[in-house]
C-alpha cells in the first residue's frame, strides 16, 4: 500500500535510512554522515514531519 493511501509517511523516512545503511554495510565503508533530501512540488509540513518521523525512529 503507498505510503499516501495511508497517510502514514513514517515508513518513507525509515526506508530511506534502510538503504543507506544497506549501501554502507554492502561496501564495508566506515561511515561519517549520511545526506539524504526531501524534493515536493509545494511544502505539505505534515508529510515531511511524517518522514522525519521515520528518520528518527
Amino acid at each position: 500500500m503507498p505510503a499516501s493511501r495511508s497517510e502514514d509517511y513514517r515508513c518513507i523516512g525509515i526506508d530511506a535510512v534502510a538503504m543507506n545503511v544497506d549501501d554502507v554495510v554492502c561496501v564495508g565503508a566506515l561511515p561519517v554522515a549520511s545526506l539524504d533530501y526531501v524534493a515536493m512540488s509545494r511544502l505539505d509540513t505534515y508529510t515531511v514531519s511524517g518522514v522525519l518521523e521515520g528518520v528518527l525512529e
